[in-house]
């Protein structure tokens, strides 16, 4: 033990034996066995060798934080409880911070996790929705309620951006609802516009295209791809649920052989030999 004079002030200090600095005796830990009662080696020199000791060994120090944990469970949750409690308003701020610095990340991290514990994830939220069936029921009306406006603006900025998708799945459930196949998918849609050039199958115009049945739905067409064909509003309209034939072949204006032909095969109702005979001139 050394003793420090500043300005007839004299200040106790003590020499760290492992990085050899004179200290104050506030810097070391106390320690009943040792006749002075501190530590030989400094507050920071023993958190560096435990830091080392945590980082070259990994699994040890994982297994003693579980024997920690669980040993003294009770009360940590006690203690977080009520840290957490005191500082709402404080932890509150700080998480919402950290999300908005760490989005990407943060999203990447619950994919991820999602997909790994894809079973385990949908078995729990499944639980969960079934024992606070009535709780999630009111959080989700009180929040409808008072927050209205922004759901329909939301809903109609969604659609706007989206409107294969929407469209897909509201004739998807007018099929459902009238028993009839409904397969097609997002995927289908668009190989559908792409055979045809992004046309209508019928006038062969460029204009924005709608799902035609070419068996209407009225008439029990199914809402599969091999019934769905891509027309403008003007010809879906004009042919509405009359017979192909009827309508396009032997009244329509923009009537063309060409066309009929391609819309046949894409809806593979042309037989080899007439294909063969279409190829052929």
């Amino acid at each position: 033990m050394e003793n420090l004079i500043i300005d007839d002030l004299t200040i106790e200090t003590k020499v760290c034996n492992k990085c050899k600095k004179e200290l104050t005796l506030d810097k070391f830990g106390n320690d009943k066995s040792i006749k002075s009662g501190l530590r030989s080696v400094c507050k920071e020199c023993r958190n560096e060798s435990a830091k080392q000791y945590r980082e070259a060994n990994p699994e040890k120090e994982q297994e003693c934080q579980k024997k920690s944990r669980d040993k003294n469970k009770k009360y940590m949750n006690e203690y977080n409880k009520k840290y957490r409690e005191e500082h709402a308003e404080e932890l509150r701020v700080r998480a919402k911070l950290y999300h908005k610095e760490n989005a990407e990340k943060i999203s990447e991290w619950y994919k991820n996790n999602r997909i790994i514990n894809r079973d385990k994830v949908k078995n729990r939220e499944a639980k969960y929705q079934e024992e606070n069936f009535e709780k999630i029921r009111e959080y989700r009306k009180k929040y409808r309620e008072e927050n209205a406006e922004k759901i329909h603006e939301d809903a109609s900025e969604y659609s706007k951006n989206n409107r294969d998708k929407c469209n897909i799945k509201t004739q998807r459930y007018r099929a459902k609802v009238k028993l009839l196949p409904h397969t097609l998918t997002l995927k289908q849609w668009e190989e559908t516009k792409l055979y045809f050039d992004n046309k209508c199958c019928y006038c062969g115009k460029e204009l924005p295209l709608e799902q035609e049945h070419w068996i209407a739905a009225n008439n029990g067409g199914a809402y599969t791809k091999e019934n769905i064909v891509c027309a403008c509003r003007s010809c879906n309209a004009s042919k509405s649920d009359i017979d192909f034939f009827e309508w396009y072949v032997e009244s329509y204006k923009y009537f063309s052989e060409e066309r009929k032909n391609e819309v046949l095969e894409y809806l593979n109702l042309i037989e080899e030999d007439d294909q063969q005979k279409i190829l052929a001139n």
